[in-house]
């Protein structure tokens, strides 16, 4: 990537203090952390079902459809939509003990996957956001050195000079 593509300051606009000098990279950097934020979200969504799945599951055929329907209501507490929550119920089965205990272990089996799919889709969006990162680290570093190779400081001294060192007569 050129550097001097991409190094061109944007103007600031109205509400921002400044803009980033390097639009894209920002926008490349935004957008990855906003997806990487998503994942989490949902990962942490996912964690909920998973907590009530467990426990669903460790009652075995003993599970009955007050404690299916109870663990619903705290997903939906946890911010599950309440839809989503009322299409699985509706096809629970109307009998408890082993019926239900397969239903429960059926959804479980699917959040297991689910699980997986999420696992690798946060790892590439992790992977994502830590590249971005990179290139917009590399682009402020590199745009400081351009801007320390044009405009270079003085080197501090210590006042002395050729005509007013110790022990010389100006």
């Amino acid at each position: 990537m050129d550097i001097s593509q991409i190094a061109q300051p944007a103007s600031p606009g109205l509400g921002q203090a400044s803009a980033s000098p390097f639009p894209q990279l920002q926008m490349a950097h935004d957008v990855a952390s906003a997806r990487l934020d998503k994942l989490d979200a949902a990962g942490a969504l996912l964690g909920k079902v998973r907590t009530e799945l467990d426990s669903l599951v460790k009652m075995g055929d003993t599970v009955s459809q007050d404690d299916v329907i109870k663990s619903s209501g705290k997903l939906v507490a946890a911010g599950l939509a309440p839809m989503a929550v009322a299409g699985l119920l509706a096809d629970m089965p109307q009998a408890g003990g082993e019926a239900l205990q397969a239903w429960v272990r059926q959804h479980d089996m699917q959040v297991r996957q689910r699980e997986q799919q999420l696992a690798t889709v946060h790892a590439q969006a992790r992977h994502q956001a830590g590249i971005a990162g990179m290139q917009l680290l590399a682009g402020h570093s590199a745009l400081e050195h351009m801007s320390q190779m044009q405009n270079p400081q003085p080197s501090q001294t210590n006042g002395l000079t050729p005509g007013n060192a110790p022990g010389t007569e100006a």
